[in-house]
């Protein structure tokens, strides 16, 4: 039996995970519009529509998983029709994206001031509990944030993969609190009560704090992403520095090493008794001369 609350004048009940014979009760009740049916079986985009004298409600809950770094989105559709209205979680989430335990411990104290406002209250305060689910995502991702700056500047190699992974995460944030923020006033027209005008206006301005601190990460983890490009090709273009200067000064006793390797018979000072210690000196002074100049160079 799915859990029911009354609430002020609103009856409200939940459908968690539901099946199919449940949902096509709940249709065949409601004696519900052939396109809402089909909605209710397969939850698509965020939405808000009334057919015939239902209301539909789509949205998206957020939870942030800190030891994965990923945003969780479960659906919440909501059905209203007079002073009734049904719940339905399909993935058995509720609104703060927590599986869905089956009872209030206690009715909320924002809930509790709009209840006698009906059922347009309780839809008031399901988009408000919603919204308010997106500022701990956030918290989330910008500690997070903090972390990856930290790996860019102590040369993490594997910081790159970190930076695309959580831009995706605050993309998909960021379609969360978009839609809802596009469906608020369409959904403030359908309810169609004045008393609410102030309770959506308050609405709207939490739903674009969001959405600015939303892409504020997504224009932090740009620019930090960028950093990182400049450090990897600073790094990469001290290493081939490092790696050339050593060839080079290598390559200096090699040179002389090869050319006396040749054992041609009418070669200069080649049975003279000093030109095995000369061409060793050679080699020393040369490889000493090309590592002082690229050491005050800071090839080295």
């Amino acid at each position: 039996m799915s859990p029911h609350w009354s609430i002020g004048p609103t009856s409200v009940s939940v459908l968690t995970r539901p099946t199919a014979h449940q949902l096509g009760e709940l249709a065949d009740s409601w004696n519900l519009h052939p396109v809402l049916r089909d909605a209710l079986y397969e939850p698509h985009q965020p939405k808000c529509e009334r057919y015939d004298d239902v209301l539909y409600l789509c949205l998206r809950a957020t939870q942030y998983l800190d030891q994965t770094e990923a945003v969780e989105l479960s659906s919440v559709q909501l059905l209203q029709r007079g002073t009734e209205v049904v719940l339905v979680l399909p993935e058995g989430k509720w609104l703060d994206g927590q599986p869905f335990t089956g009872t209030f411990e206690q009715v909320p104290a924002d809930l509790q001031a709009v209840a006698n406002l009906g059922p347009g209250g309780f839809i008031y305060w399901l988009t408000a509990t919603l919204t308010d689910g997106f500022h701990p995502v956030l918290d989330g991702l910008e500690l997070d944030l903090e972390q990856i700056e930290s790996q860019v500047f102590n040369s993490n190699v594997r910081v790159s993969e970190r930076i695309y992974r959580l831009s995706r995460e605050v993309i998909e944030l960021q379609h969360a609190v978009g839609a809802l923020g596009r469906i608020l006033p369409h959904l403030e027209d359908l309810i169609g009560q004045l008393e609410l005008t102030t309770f959506f206006s308050d609405l709207e301005h939490e739903l674009a704090r969001a959405s600015h601190r939303g892409q504020a990460l997504r224009d932090s983890l740009s620019q930090i992403l960028s950093v990182n490009a400049t450090l990897v090709a600073e790094r990469q273009n001290d290493d081939m520095k490092k790696i050339s200067g050593w060839a080079a000064i290598l390559f200096a006793p090699t040179l002389v090493a090869a050319i006396y390797g040749m054992n041609f018979t009418h070669m200069p000072e080649l049975h003279w008794v000093f030109g095995y210690p000369l061409a060793v000196a050679l080699m020393v002074v040369f490889s000493v001369v090309l590592y002082t100049l690229f050491k005050r160079k800071d090839w080295l």
